[in-house]
C-alpha cells in the first residue's frame, strides 16, 4: 500500500494476461447488473498461465455461466486449440457442449 505504482509491462506475459482478464471479467459483471448477460467470446486466454491458475481461471468462467444478482448466467464460447484444456472445462461445468472444428466442418464431441 505504500510502494510506487508499476506500470503492467513490468509483469510477465501471464500475469499481464490474467491483469486484463481480471478487468474484463469485471466489466462483464458489472454491465450484467445494469444491462443483460451477454455472450462472452474467449480464445485461447489461457495458454500463458500455469496449470494452477489456468485451472481456478477455468472455475471463475464457469461461474460467470451461473445466475447472478437476479439475472441469467452468461453464455461462454471458449475457443481453444488445446484439447486438455477443453476437457478440464468440460470437467468444471459437465453440461457444456463441446464441440470440434475440422476442416471447416463442426461437430459436436460427445
Amino acid at each position: 500500500p505504500h510502494g510506487d505504482p508499476l506500470p503492467p509491462d513490468v509483469l510477465s506475459r501471464g500475469a499481464q494476461e490474467q491483469l486484463y482478464l481480471a478487468l474484463r471479467l469485471a466489466h462483464i459483471r458489472s454491465h450484467a447488473r445494469h444491462a443483460a448477460a451477454l455472450p462472452v467470446i474467449m480464445d485461447d486466454i489461457l495458454v500463458n498461465f500455469d496449470p494452477d491458475r489456468a485451472r481456478r481461471t477455468m472455475r471463475a468462467l464457469a461461474d460467470l455461466t451461473a445466475p447472478a444478482d437476479g439475472g441469467p448466467g452468461h453464455q461462454i464460447l471458449f475457443f481453444t486449440c488445446h484439447p486438455g484444456m477443453a476437457e478440464q472445462l468440460r470437467e468444471l461445468v459437465p453440461d457444456s457442449a463441446l464441440f470440434s472444428v475440422d476442416k471447416g466442418r463442426i461437430a459436436r464431441v460427445g
